[in-house]
């Protein structure tokens, strides 16, 4: 974790806009997830949004963040091995009730995706990106009651998006 974070500390790519980056998804393809048959991870990207558009979604910060989720993923076009981009978003250490923001989790795309948004997006939106992979019930016995009131408004309807716009 700590040498992902050292390496990823600085940008990758020097000065880019975000849209290009977005771009780059359209080479990203995720060899863990059997639900997307190959399909890369800006159409992922792209049914996420779309699935929110459908359902009336207005808030424009939480479509932005649909669009935003999953950048970190294009580490996978600039050679990160997959089992550090992909894998898992689980507690390695921490202390019960101390919140997500106070552990130490197994380093992905979220943590990647976080340090490109933490500064520029409002907390609960870099926060969604953060931790959008977690398996609730396998962290929550570390959440605290803002990562309660998090999962609630945003996490869990977002997974819908998330996990159930997967189509080919």
């Amino acid at each position: 974790v700590e040498r992902l974070r050292e390496k990823y500390s600085k940008p990758i790519v020097g000065s880019v806009q975000t849209w290009d980056v977005l771009e780059k998804l359209g080479l990203a393809y995720d060899p863990t997830d059997k639900q997307l048959c190959a399909v890369s991870q800006w159409i992922h990207t792209l049914q996420v949004v779309e699935g929110m558009e459908k359902d009336r979604i207005d808030n424009e910060l939480l479509l932005l963040t649909g669009w935003l989720h999953d950048l970190g993923k294009v580490l996978l076009v600039y050679g990160e091995s997959p089992e550090n981009v992909v894998c898992g978003n689980s507690v390695i250490s921490g202390n019960i009730g101390v919140g997500l923001d106070n552990c130490i989790l197994q380093w992905n795309h979220d943590e990647f995706g976080y340090k490109v948004f933490s500064e520029i997006l409002p907390y609960e939106y870099s926060w969604l990106i953060r931790y959008h992979s977690i398996d609730v019930n396998k962290c929550s016995e570390y959440f605290n009651q803002k990562d309660r009131s998090l999962v609630d408004k945003f996490l869990n309807p977002f997974k819908k998006y998330d996990k159930g716009t997967k189509s080919m």
